[in-house]
């Protein structure tokens, strides 16, 4: 889960870093939009991503089948637990649904690290900010 959550944390950030900071903003400004999307699920990033960003189709066909494990993970693994399921396949699962996350996050952590380190060079300079935002968009 810690992988599916970092997953959700890092599109949250390049969300808000690629689409919602504006130059002028101050810290506290950006850290307050980082706040409310962070309470987001993935289910309501992915939507609100889906809306602004046209992913890769091989990077967008695995985000839907990685929200349905995520759902599985956060709400009915206890009823795997306690059911008939086989301990291993269930250990597998929980690998597979990490391993799926961690590659996903991949493809936006480096541009979002490169956006956050950035921050103080873009509120410098709007014009840098804009091309980004343009082909970010």
């Amino acid at each position: 889960m810690c992988s599916v959550q970092s997953f959700e944390n890092t599109l949250a950030k390049f969300i808000t870093l690629a689409f919602d900071v504006e130059p002028e903003m101050t810290h506290d400004e950006v850290h307050n939009i980082l706040a409310q999307i962070c309470k987001k699920t993935l289910g309501s990033l992915l939507n609100e991503a889906g809306k602004r960003i046209a992913f890769p189709q091989d990077f967008e066909s695995r985000l839907k089948p990685l929200l349905a494990e995520r759902n599985w993970l956060a709400h009915r693994i206890w009823a795997d637990i306690n059911g008939e399921v086989d301990p291993k396949a269930l250990i597998r699962r929980i690998i597979k649904v990490g391993n799926e996350a961690r590659e996903l996050t991949i493809p936006i952590w480096h541009p979002t690290a490169c956006m956050s380190g950035a921050y103080e060079f873009l509120r410098r300079d709007p014009e840098a900010a804009s091309r980004i935002k343009s082909i970010l968009g």
